[in-house]
Formats: C-alpha cells, sequence, structure tokens
C-alpha cells in the first residue's frame, strides 16, 4: 500500500486533534457552522478520510474550533515547514480581508458620487426656484440631469416628484404629467402588441430618438424595455423644457457626465457636474 497522499495525511491529523479534544464529528461540524463554515457532518467525514481538501477560506475556522493554530492541522517536517504554513495561511487571510475592504470602498465610492450629483443637480433647481440669473455650465445634456434627479436606487431614500421639480421651475406641470401618461400608455400597449422596437418608432413623434435595439429588448425583457423608453421620454421632454426656459445653462455632453453606477477603480470624486453653482458653506447646520 502506498504512503497516503497530502489530503489523507491532513484528514488523519484533523481526526487525531477532533479525537484529542473529545469531539464527536457532529460537534466539530456545529463548531464550524458557528464558525460562518457551512459543513455538516458528511463534509468532516469525507475531509477526514482524505475525499475531500481543507480549503484555504475554512483553515482558519477549523483551527479555531479545534483549539490549535493552523500550522497544526497539517503534517510537518520541520518547524521551518510549519512557520511556512502558518505565514501562508496568514496571507491568504489578510489578503480576503484587503479584498473585502475594497469592494466595501468600491460600493461607498458608487453611493457617493449618486449623492454628489444629485446633490448638485437639486441645488440648481433650487437656485433657479430663486430666480438666479448665475451662468451655469452643466456637463451633460437636460435628459441626463433629469435622470440624475429622478432616479433613486434601491435603499436611497424617496425623492421629490418631477412635478414638484417643474411647479418649482415654473415649467408646465399639466404637459408633463399628460406627456407622461401618453408615454406609458404607448409603451405599455407596445410592449403587449407583440411588436418590434421600430414599430414602437413609429408610434411616437418623429424627434424621439431612444437607444434601443431589437438585442436589447430581448436582453432586458420587454416589460422592462417599456419602462426604460417610457422613462426616457419623459427625461427627454423635461430636459427640452428646462434648455429652453433657462438660456443661463450652458449643456455640454461630455463622455463622462452620466451617472456613475459602472464598477470603476479610478473615479473623480470632485468632477463636476454642474459649474456655477454657490459655493455651500462647509459647516451649515442641515434642516
Amino acid at each position: 500500500m502506498g504512503e497516503p497522499n497530502n489530503d489523507e495525511a491532513v484528514g488523519k491529523r484533523i481526526q487525531e486533534l477532533r479525537e484529542r479534544k473529545g469531539l464527536f464529528q457532529s460537534d466539530l461540524a456545529s463548531l464550524m457552522r458557528t464558525a460562518g463554515v457551512n459543513w455538516s457532518q458528511g463534509t468532516l467525514s469525507r475531509v477526514e478520510l482524505g475525499a475531500r481538501a481543507v480549503r484555504l477560506t475554512e483553515a482558519p475556522a477549523l483551527a479555531g474550533a479545534l483549539g490549535v493554530d493552523v500550522s497544526a492541522l497539517f503534517p510537518q517536517t520541520s518547524p521551518i515547514a510549519a512557520e511556512l504554513t502558518t505565514a501562508r495561511w496568514n496571507e491568504r487571510t489578510v489578503a480576503g480581508d484587503v479584498k473585502d475592504l475594497k469592494r466595501k470602498l468600491e460600493s461607498a465610492t458608487r453611493k457617493y458620487v449618486r449623492a454628489n450629483r444629485y446633490r448638485q443637480a437639486i441645488q440648481l433647481i433650487n437656485e433657479l426656484s430663486e430666480g438666479s440669473a448665475r451662468h451655469y455650465v452643466a456637463h451633460c445634456p437636460p435628459p441626463a440631469l433629469w435622470d440624475v434627479l429622478l432616479d433613486r436606487h434601491i435603499g436611497e431614500p424617496d425623492r421629490i416628484t418631477a412635478a414638484e421639480l417643474c411647479h418649482a421651475l415654473g415649467l408646465d406641470v399639466v404637459l408633463v404629467e399628460d406627456s407622461w401618461a401618453q408615454f406609458s400608455n404607448t409603451a405599455s400597449q407596445w410592449k403587449e402588441s407583440g411588436q418590434t422596437i421600430r414599430d414602437l418608432g413609429e408610434m411616437l413623434a418623429d424627434d424621439v430618438r431612444f437607444p434601443f435595439d431589437d438585442d436589447a429588448v430581448s436582453r432586458m425583457g420587454r416589460s422592462n424595455t417599456a419602462k426604460h423608453i417610457a422613462k426616457m421620454l419623459r427625461s427627454n421632454q423635461l430636459g427640452k423644457l428646462m434648455g429652453d426656459a433657462f438660456p443661463n445653462i450652458s449643456w455640454i455632453n461630455d463622455a463622462d457626465s452620466r451617472p456613475i453606477t459602472s464598477r470603476r477603480e479610478e473615479v473623480d470624486l470632485d468632477w463636476p457636474l454642474i459649474e456655477g453653482l454657490r459655493e455651500l458653506p462647509e459647516n451649515a447646520e442641515l434642516s
């Protein structure tokens, strides 16, 4: 009979440590689950037989449940080899912590960018509603500004409505609401009709253009496509009304002006969506 392979040797060592601690397989499996590792008694049995390897992410929990260092789980030939094993597992554990922190930082960055863009957009509306004649430079087309104002992500608080924003700016609220109902109705009819995306274009005004094709419809589904189209048409109309009403705003269609939701390693947190806004005091009391 040949020498046991490494997994068999590790399994035998784990069994020895478990029995030395006076634990049944069910006991150790329960301790592993408490530590956040989903092991059953069957999993532990396969590990001890050498039929399943101990994964890198499982070793620290297993060692903790057995009351030993990670290096004790593995047969060693010298103290240096034992120290190397410990160093290896510690390195992998810290690397996992770094990855978790990176993911959290990326998530927090995206949330900050959305909050920052929204603050700039709503500040512009506030200043315009107060009669500001300042010259503003918006690094986005008018519809994109309304996307920032109206799009709400899961977990974010409810935002002010399009009607309330139009009222503050003196825009035709009735026209917007009637058009929104028409857009929604047209999109719903298209969703139920089975027609192509080109057919929808013929149902709408000649000046309406939207970046959808049959492949996009196939990926998104007809229901989601209809919702997106209705929202986009609303943003287009609101943008046109705002662009006509406020000639003191210059609109620049920068490539990176869209609300940032994608995963990007580098994001300029200070990049302005709107230039010309009043400087807000850093320590202003929030009402």
